[in-house]
């Protein structure tokens, strides 16, 4: 069956396939994207957000919520030009898109040859569309109305007008369809047209109302939503179909769990203020104590919290997160962490978290890591036509839970979500769909878990997006175990200028909420007696087989070894070797079968190992002796707990987190000589560290001057290792991180240990430092200037943000090394380095073998195992 169409409408999309094809006029569309803007900007949060950028001070009117409707509602006016309804139609003739061609009729200088012929089609339409109401209402008009035209992610250049697509064709005139949708405007939204004062939209504005509107252009174009019922051709003008997409999108936003005040209400619990509630059968913590207690931020602050490995920051920051529910001071949360892994464990702890607290109000917690669809504890399935199949859900609610986690463009639209850094860091660069994420984004707490990993590179970008996020009053919460004063200083006041002094630095407390006036709390100066007392022991042999041989040794006497790799063909190589050393009992094994682990793994493995992980180093693992080769997956957020640490040198902020895997829970059954922290740590000499002649870190050891460019911290950090055979924890932390990674400290190590190390650390704090803020600053989304065109993404800054990851992904599931079958692998932009970008190229020449997949891809031919994925000429 195919619906026709009014002869004078135009045609927005086409719905369901042969025979039942259906249309939906332009009018239709346009008033179920009116509607769901029209909701979304009711919400209070989202219309106190927007009334900061805009500079009120308080909610946006309604009145101007109604201008802003007629704005969207023109956001697919361009589909009346004859190409697009050639190509919607199947019709001869010239087709077209429908952005492009009335942003070349509006916007791109006129010709010479044309000039006169553009101008009466130009004003013809402008007048059939009402824009002459939009100009009385904005002063600057024109930007106004490309926040709406950018709704596919970005703003095309423009062009020449092509004027043929504004003409009448037969029977159908596009300025009369263009007429029948301006026409139908005052009917729908009457506020809009009445004698309000003209509104300056800033730029900060318009930005983040573009991320608006393509969250209701996505919502609004769900054909199972928003189909062909109610007065799909608007013969009355529209009206009743508008009333109707209102309804539907009041109960699209209450099923998408975008409605924020089921779990606000929840939040208000008299019982959630107390800690026999939120924590049963725990002592919390000091951070825990002054989360609960200290006053609220004011709209805009950004909050930091340090305090060590192990002491509850992960709760505390939900319990900031419930507070602020419960204030309505935000809908929802995005947690972000470094790692893929650490934000796949993460997701679990935030699920059940939640579900405790908040019961069936409980919103949906979603996994934003791409190549992953998870939801709550429930994976979706990918099928061909880019669908996504939830199973065991009769019901079919799970597709409303879990919409947001369907394409990574969505993730910061979910209710609640737990992801990676880098996705909150595109909310606020020059890339498509970045409104996306930083529009919607603003009503949300963001948690920032471990942001000491941040190198000034992504240090750069974070503030970018902080920047625009504090000026719409929304809040931040930081989380470190040993964040250096330098970068605190940046992240709290928005500056890569004047940090403190190193004795400044150094008489901050520790552990210590701080805001953007400064100390909030601070615990009284530890006893150098309590926390943890880490006995160090240095190594300078860091080979596989050495490594190996120390585990194998500890293992023989009882002991839970972990050990950690900076490279992942170092953790590889240690497995192999350890594997001619100790039964497989002895290893780590998920489903039986001795593994390393780090992040080169399937998605569907991945699971199995944290679980395995978490399983036999956590705190109600059995004893007894086992080893655990890891890389930097281990490190954080997973609640593993060893008797002994052996790790490679690191930067000592992260050597802190390191030693937090280390006797994380009192246990009585330590082994005999493990009774207290012991960690080994593999440094070769300052000798081996140090940089060539001309200050370069070319040729280090262990991922130094790669994973770790500063080779001055890890030289700091050697030394403070020889200085300080046992660390205090936490009573040394401040002062540890403060002497390794200041750069007062780093300078006057570089004058004592020579001319090689000044001219390393100039380039670090100087040239590398400066073009890496420099690379950053290049690519940020600049928030007081007008929307533009964007240009394509850097190939360096793209592999940087691993987005030049690549994810093989099998038509038909292979087994895999655990017993499991797999369809997705994610695959390293190196290893595929210099290689053409393809859209998803799929796997070729699959030869499975047992325990083993080869395969070809982009390329290269590659090899999966139990040790993870390797290039085949390197396996």
């Amino acid at each position: 069956m195919v619906l026709l169409e009014h002869p004078a409408d135009a045609v927005a999309k086409t719905l369901g396939s042969a025979p039942e094809i259906m249309l939906l006029s332009l009018n239709a569309h346009a008033a179920d994207v009116a509607a769901v803007t029209e909701a979304l900007l009711s919400l209070p949060t989202i219309s106190m957000r927007l009334g900061h950028l805009a500079g009120f001070g308080g909610p946006i009117s309604p009145s101007l919520i109604a201008r802003l409707c007629v704005l969207v509602a023109l956001h697919d006016a361009g589909k009346v030009n004859v190409g697009f309804r050639n190509r919607i139609r199947s019709l001869p003739g010239p087709t077209a898109g429908h952005v492009r061609p009335i942003m070349d009729l509006l916007f791109h200088p006129l010709s010479r040859g044309s000039e006169q012929q553009r101008r009466g089609i130009r004003t013809a339409l402008i007048t059939a569309l009402r824009l002459n109401d939009v100009v009385n209402w904005f002063p600057d008009p024109d930007q106004a109305l490309c926040a709406v035209l950018a709704h596919h992610g970005a703003l095309p250049a423009t062009g020449e007008a092509d004027l043929t697509l504004w003409e009448p064709l037969g029977t159908y005139d596009p300025i009369t369809a263009a007429r029948r949708l301006g026409d139908a405007l005052p009917l729908w939204f009457p506020h809009a047209f009445g004698p309000d004062s003209p509104t300056i939209l800033p730029p900060r504005f318009l930005h983040a109302f573009a991320g608006i509107v393509t969250w209701a252009d996505w919502l609004g174009s769900d054909s199972t939503v928003f189909g062909p019922a109610g007065d799909p051709w608007c013969e009355d003008g529209g009206t009743s179909r508008l009333d109707w997409a209102r309804a539907q999108a009041r109960a699209l936003l209450e099923r998408r769990f975008i409605m924020p005040a089921p779990r606000q209400k929840a939040a208000q619990a008299p019982d959630l203020a107390s800690f026999a509630r939120l924590l049963p059968g725990f002592t919390p913590h000091w951070a825990q104590q002054q989360i609960l207690s200290a006053p609220l931020p004011e709209p805009g602050e950004v909050r930091v919290l340090e305090a060590e490995t192990g002491s509850g920051k992960t709760e505390a920051a939900l319990i900031h997160f419930l507070r602020l529910l419960a204030a309505r001071a935000v809908d929802g949360l995005f947690f972000a962490l470094p790692t893929r892994a650490s934000a796949v464990a993460m997701q679990q702890r935030v699920t059940k978290k939640l579900r405790d607290w908040l019961g069936a109000a409980a919103p949906p917690v979603g996994l934003a890591v791409p190549g992953y669809l998870r939801v709550d504890d429930r994976d979706g399935q990918a099928q061909v036509d880019w669908s996504v199949l939830w199973p065991d859900d009769p019901a079919d609610t799970r597709h409303d839970r879990g919409w947001a986690v369907e394409t990574p463009k969505r993730y910061l639209t979910g209710a609640v979500m737990v992801g990676t850094i880098d996705q909150l860091l595109l909310g606020g660069m020059r890339v498509r769909h970045a409104p996306l994420r930083s529009g919607p984004m603003l009503r949300q707490l963001l948690v920032i878990d471990e942001v000491h990993a941040s190198d000034a590179y992504m240090s750069t970008l974070l503030l970018n997006v902080l920047d625009q996020h504090r000026a719409a009053g929304g809040h931040t919460f930081l989380m470190s175990a040993t964040l250096g004063a330098a970068a605190r200083h940046r992240l709290l006041h928005n500056t890569l200028r004047d940090p403190p002094t190193l004795a400044t630095a150094r008489e901050v407390p520790y552990p210590a909420l701080l805001g953007s006036q400064g100390l909030i709390c601070g615990a009284p100066p530890p006893d150098e007696a309590a926390g943890k007392a880490v006995t160090v022991m240095l190594d300078a042999d860091a080979s596989p087989g050495h490594a190996a041989a120390l585990a194998a040794d500890a293992a023989s006497r009882g002991a839970r070894v972990l050990v950690i790799r900076n490279l992942v063909r170092l953790a590889q190589a240690t497995q192999s070797a350890l594997e001619t050393l100790v039964p497989s009992d002895c290893l780590f094994s998920p489903n039986g079968r001795p593994a390393p682990h780090h992040a080169r793994f399937a998605v569907e493995d991945r699971f199995l190992l944290d679980a395995e992980l978490e399983a036999r180093f956590g705190r109600d693992a059995q004893s007894g002796g086992i080893i655990a080769v890891s890389t930097q997956t281990a490190e954080q957020s997973l609640d593993i707990d060893a008797d002994l640490l052996i790790t490679d040198l690191c930067p000592c902020d992260v050597l802190l987190q390191r030693f937090g895997r280390l006797h994380r829970h009192r246990r009585p059954d330590r082994p005999a000589g493990f009774a207290t922290p012991c960690a080994i740590v593999l440094a070769p000499p300052i000798e081996a560290i140090a940089p060539s002649p001309n200050g370069t870190a070319s040729h280090a050891p262990l991922g130094f001057g790669k994973v770790y460019p500063d080779l001055s911290i890890l030289a700091a950090t050697r030394l403070a290792l020889v200085a300080n055979p046992i660390w205090r924890i936490p009573h040394m932390n401040r002062d540890l991180v403060e002497r390794t990674t200041h750069p007062e400290a780093l300078k006057t190590l570089a004058l004592q240990l020579g001319p090689a190390w000044v001219r390393h650390v100039n380039e670090i704090n100087t040239g590398a430092q400066i073009a890496q803020i420099t690379h950053a600053k290049a690519a940020w989304l600049a928030w007081k200037k007008a929307l533009a065109p964007l240009p394509e993404l850097d190939a360096a800054l793209a592999t940087r943000l691993g987005l030049g990851r690549r994810v093989a992904r099998f038509e038909t599931p292979q087994p895999g090394p655990f017993g499991t079958t797999i369809q997705t692998l994610p695959v390293p932009a190196w290893m595929v380095e210099g290689i053409a970008p393809a859209a998803d190229p799929a796997p070729e020449a699959i030869r499975p073998e047992p325990d083993k997949l080869h395969f070809r891809f982009a390329g290269r031919e590659f090899v999966y195992d139990r040790l993870g994925l390797r290039l085949a000429e390197a396996a």
